[in-house]
């Protein structure tokens, strides 16, 4: 009885191990799927870098008014061996009364500006001359032409601004054909139609060289 009874005892112990030792593998087993489920696979992709900017193309590449020459101040005169110009003094009227019963105004958004020039003709002979030659431009290169103009010839020192504006339009986009006959010392009165938005404007007569003008300073 004995035997049995240590042989059952031996039995149950072994058989209590072996239960012991299978519960304990597969009580580790899951904690390890849980640990490998826990992992993050997820790769960091590094940002792209930024593209190399070419400072050089950055640079405004416009070409600015005057190519050439440098430009002249208001207060100076420029020259070349048929003429000589200079801009006496502008004005921004409100209104031009060319004549009759006509009143016209800039409209919206535009301006008036009057120029009083002297020209100096060297040639010892009359020179015809198109209004279209007689223009301003900013540093984008636009052009305006004068809308009323007109040139008295004379030997006196005078205000240009009595010079007498006629009553027809002299803009070439009107009359492309129109020219002024400049004499030997004379005077002109020119009025543009221009847009507010530029801060300041070169005057240009035939091929001298551009006078810079500043209306905000007059």
């Amino acid at each position: 009885m004995k035997i049995n009874s240590t042989f059952r005892n031996i039995s149950f112990v072994l058989l209590v191990t072996l239960m012991l030792s299978a519960c304990g593998v597969r009580a580790v087993e899951p904690v390890a799927a849980l640990a490998l489920t826990g992992v993050s696979t997820e790769t960091s992709t590094p940002l792209p870098a930024p593209a190399e900017t070419n400072t050089a193309l950055s640079v405004p590449t416009e070409t600015l008014i005057p190519a050439s020459p440098t430009a002249s101040r208001i207060e100076f005169s420029v020259r070349n061996a048929s003429f000589e110009v200079k801009v006496i003094d502008i004005q921004r009227p409100f209104q031009v009364h060319p004549g009759g019963d006509t009143v016209f105004t800039a409209g919206e958004g535009n301006m008036l500006l009057s120029l009083g020039i002297k020209v100096t003709n060297y040639t010892g002979t009359d020179i015809p001359l198109k209004w279209s030659d007689v223009y301003l431009v900013n540093k984008y290169q636009d052009k305006w032409y004068p809308v009323w103009g007109a040139y008295q010839k004379t030997n006196a020192n005078i205000d240009p601004f009595t010079v007498q504006i006629l009553e027809y339009e002299v803009d070439p986009a009107i009359d492309p054909d129109a020219k002024i006959f400049m004499g030997d010392n004379g005077y002109l009165h020119v009025i543009y139609r221009l847009p507010k938005d530029n801060l300041y404007y070169y005057f240009g007569f035939a091929d001298l060289p551009l006078i810079e003008v500043n209306y905000r300073y007059h």
